[in-house]
């Protein structure tokens, strides 16, 4: 077992949050395999209380946020705030933080920096991604999200790999370029080709702050 910790929120109340949350496993599964605590707090358990509980006895290295957020909160199990601009520096000081939600580096990442955050990689506007409606149960199988969620976990899974804040960033940039090209090079369907607007919007959004070397130990 490694000396790396990681905290994964995972809420899980509408399709939105379903899908972040299920594809945030894919995450959660790599980090196990690679020898690291992981902690993650699912459904109800994805709450202000706990996961301040948490982030104060664990003291995780990379903490991944998903669920719904604005420009300066993060929302877990039921839109509850577990994150926001006046969370207590102790929580956040000396984190990685990582959040799959909506605007969240426009406001609320800069105010974690300037808490002691080392590293916030997020979004500046909203995240979109597009799903298959016969898919809703089983979003690991829909391959339209995929298309989204594959880059975005390449951050998580890049810093888990020993990687510095700004190598991950680009990891998934790159990623998100490459499946941008593949669909505008390729013969593809309907269902794709809606993407790629999306997908382009995400790559314009994705924001790093804080130490672009900083690295799990």
């Amino acid at each position: 077992m490694s000396n790396t910790s990681i905290l994964i929120t995972q809420p899980n109340f509408d399709k939105t949050t379903q899908y972040v949350s299920a594809w945030s496993e894919e995450v959660e599964d790599f980090s196990l395999k690679r020898g690291n605590k992981t902690i993650t707090l699912k459904g109800r358990r994805s709450n202000r209380a706990e996961f301040e509980s948490v982030m104060r006895k664990t003291a995780p290295q990379l903490v991944m946020l998903n669920g719904h957020g604005n420009d300066n909160e993060v929302a877990g199990q039921d839109n509850e705030v577990i994150l926001d601009s006046k969370s207590a520096e102790d929580i956040i000081k000396g984190k990685i933080i990582y959040a799959l939600s909506c605007s969240a580096a426009k406001v609320l990442g800069h105010d974690c920096i300037k808490k002691g955050t080392i590293a916030f990689v997020g979004y500046s506007e909203e995240y979109i991604f597009l799903h298959s409606h016969i898919k809703v149960s089983r979003p690991r199988e829909d391959k339209r999200a995929a298309l989204f969620f594959k880059p975005s976990n390449q951050i998580s899974m890049s810093l888990i790999k020993g990687n510095t804040t700004k190598e991950s960033y680009q990891d998934s940039k790159g990623m998100l370029r490459r499946t941008i090209l593949d669909l505008l090079n390729s013969e593809t369907s309907y269902a794709e080709r809606v993407c790629l607007p999306y997908l382009t919007w995400n790559y314009r959004h994705l924001t790093l702050l804080g130490d672009e070397e900083a690295k799990l130990l």
